[in-house]
């Protein structure tokens, strides 16, 4: 079954934290769903719910875009580790008729001040935590196209679209995080908190050199300016992160840029926060462009938090499974047993799939073929018809199934559970392939198919 009770289906979330220098915890990152169609059973897709790996723990989440083919969720995991290169965090699960989980926009993610994904489609643009920091809108388009769905488009020809809500907290530190798509690059603001446009600290924007500009102001002005030229029309992450008595830093797409300034206290006389606003005391104009998934934080965040952040939003820091129907998961690949092939082999992340690269599947072409489904290779019926005691042909695109003969030779190596319907692998099995495999959940539930990938049985000598 899936790890969430009554779910149908369910994707593990694995993570290639291995380029990230520090844990985080607490902290809120986006998915892209896999495609669930012909599974969400839901019209308020109130059964897409995450849980965390003991199959029970549901975080904070919102589902921002909603739609079978390509929904985003956004998740605020508890712990997410650094240096690994296939970090299990949890599950996305769907599939439940009678799901009453709601993904409700206000309220979640306690480790923010304020989160504004830009999604709204009239009125106010929502704040995600139970700040209550709703953004009026003056004058700025709804609907455009973000990076995870619906975002605000600002017209600088307007000279007066931004976003802006009054929020009396001083903070002592502080991250702000945006997603930018300009279309013009020009000495423009993003984000900043202000008390007029004339005065705006901490700023965070586009600079004059079309670099990202991050303005604090303690006893003077303090300005950090980034290297990487941005482009109109391309999509960029700006983070700007400071505090009382420390420094203050600028990033870009995860990446740390310029030279980080020492800082005294942070001026306090500021009442509010602003999106595309201009400021009239260092001459930056209107936004103009795309701006989504805005985001304030009351510490100091770390660079690990900033390109997890990136990443996440990029779509380069995690990996989903196929989706398990409940009755059944497989195995996962070590690292070490696929450096050992790597001609074959390259880590996936997913549960019981490992990808065949196209030297492998083109010298065994008799026996099996690229699928379209990442991460997995498919028995042909040929080979399966040369082995029909171990294998049977399955519904599932990119599987193959081991029939109750085959298990039953191999009966020195497996054994039942107290659980009907699955197996466990014995230790003195898993002593002898303990760098080439990694034991999960097996066959599970009575009907189910037994999953078992047949080359990797023949190198272990097993057929």
């Amino acid at each position: 079954m899936p790890p969430l009770a009554g779910y149908g289906y369910s994707s593990l979330i694995t993570a290639n934290t291995s380029t990230l220098a520090a844990n985080c915890t607490n902290i809120p990152l986006a998915h892209f769903v896999p495609d669930m169609t012909g599974k969400r059973l839901e019209a308020s897709y109130y059964d897409v719910v995450p849980c965390l790996m003991d199959g029970t723990t549901i975080p904070e989440f919102y589902l921002e875009a909603k739609s079978d083919a390509a929904s985003v969720l956004h998740v605020e995991w508890p712990t997410l580790t650094a240096g690994q290169a296939a970090l299990q965090l949890g599950y996305i699960n769907i599939g439940k008729a009678d799901a009453t989980n709601q993904s409700d926009e206000a309220g979640t993610f306690s480790s923010l001040r304020g989160r504004w994904s830009c999604a709204d489609a009239s009125g106010n643009i929502l704040d995600s935590t139970a700040n209550d920091l709703d953004m009026t809108n003056s004058n700025v388009d709804y609907g455009a196209t973000g990076v995870f769905g619906n975002a605000m488009d600002f017209e600088q020809a307007d000279l007066s679209n931004m976003l802006e809500v009054l929020d009396a907290n001083d903070p002592t530190a502080y991250t702000m995080t945006v997603w930018i798509k300009p279309e013009t690059v020009d000495y423009s603001m993003a984000f900043a908190r202000r008390a007029t446009a004339a005065s705006n600290s901490p700023c965070l924007g586009i600079g004059s050199g079309g670099c990202v500009f991050h303005r604090a102001f303690d006893t003077a002005v303090r300005v950090v300016d980034g290297s990487t030229a941005m482009s109109a029309g391309n999509w960029y992450h700006l983070a700007a992160t400071g505090a009382n008595d420390g420094f203050i830093r600028a990033y870009v797409n995860g990446a740390e840029e310029g030279t980080a300034l020492a800082f005294g206290t942070l001026w306090t006389g500021a009442d509010r926060y602003n999106c595309g606003g201009n400021c009239t005391d260092i001459g930056m104009t209107w936004f103009d462009g795309i701006i989504d998934e805005v985001r304030l934080y009351m510490v100091q965040q770390t660079a690990s938090w900033i390109k997890a952040e990136y990443m996440a939003g990029a779509n380069t820091l995690f990996t989903y499974g196929a989706w398990v129907a409940a009755g059944g998961e497989a195995q996962t690949v070590y690292p070490a047993f696929a450096g050992r092939t790597p001609v074959a082999y390259a880590v996936t992340g997913q549960p019981g799939a490992i990808t065949a690269l196209p030297g492998l599947a083109s010298r065994l072409a008799e026996a099996f073929a690229a699928t379209g489904v990442p991460g997995a290779i498919t028995a042909l019926a040929a080979f399966a018809e040369r082995s029909p005691e171990a294998f049977g042909a399955t519904a599932v695109v990119g599987a193959v199934t081991v029939s109750p003969e085959f298990a039953a030779r191999v009966a020195a190596a497996y054994a039942p559970t107290a659980q009907p319907g699955s197996v466990t692998v014995l230790p003195a099995f898993a002593q002898r392939t303990a760098t080439a495999w990694e034991v999960t959940a097996h066959i599970a539930g009575a009907g189910t198919p037994y999953y078992y990938l047949m080359l990797v049985a023949n190198r272990q000598g097993r057929n």
